[in-house]
């Protein structure tokens, strides 16, 4: 909620005019801002369990370190090796995002 509220994803989306939705999930005990169905912003339940240490801080240092494991822990296994390790294929095909991303793609 409080990476949402600093970006203005509340009030603005992500490119709601190109079907590019987000959806906001609460830490226990945080307040979110209401949705925002005209810019396809939802907010979740807050999570609870392991899911609710997960940290969008956590997941940015683990794909600038490329730690596959963590990023798999905070995603999942394939898109972990989407992010830090495509196939030749994927990489030529999705080169402008990793460029994007500032992710150096390992081959």
């Amino acid at each position: 909620t409080d990476h949402a509220e600093k970006c203005g994803l509340y009030r603005f989306g992500m490119a709601a005019d190109r079907g590019r939705g987000l959806v906001v999930v609460p830490r226990t005990g945080e307040t979110p801002k209401a949705e925002n169905l005209e810019r396809l912003v939802f907010v979740a339940q807050p999570a609870s369990g392991e899911v609710a240490s997960f940290s969008s801080t956590k997941l940015r240092k683990a794909l600038e370190l490329q730690d596959v494991q963590q990023v798999a822990a905070a995603t999942s296994e394939s898109a972990a090796q989407l992010l830090l390790q495509p196939t030749e294929e994927l990489a030529v095909a999705f080169q402008e995002d990793y460029e994007k991303l500032a992710l150096a793609v390992k081959k």
